[in-house]
């Protein structure tokens, strides 16, 4: 199976900047030749 199926573009919902944490918007990683991950919206919420 392919990764580069039909994808659906969700456009993200803007948090205020409040208490949020850190906030990537289209983060790609990878090691060496692999892509790890592609085109995520990653939040890491902040410590209570």
């Amino acid at each position: 199976m392919h990764a580069a199926a039909v994808r659906e573009r969700v456009m993200p919902q803007r948090v205020m900047p409040a208490e949020q944490g850190i906030v990537l918007d289209s983060l790609s990683a990878g090691y060496g030749q692999t892509l790890i991950v592609n085109d995520i919206n990653l939040t890491i919420p902040h410590a209570k």
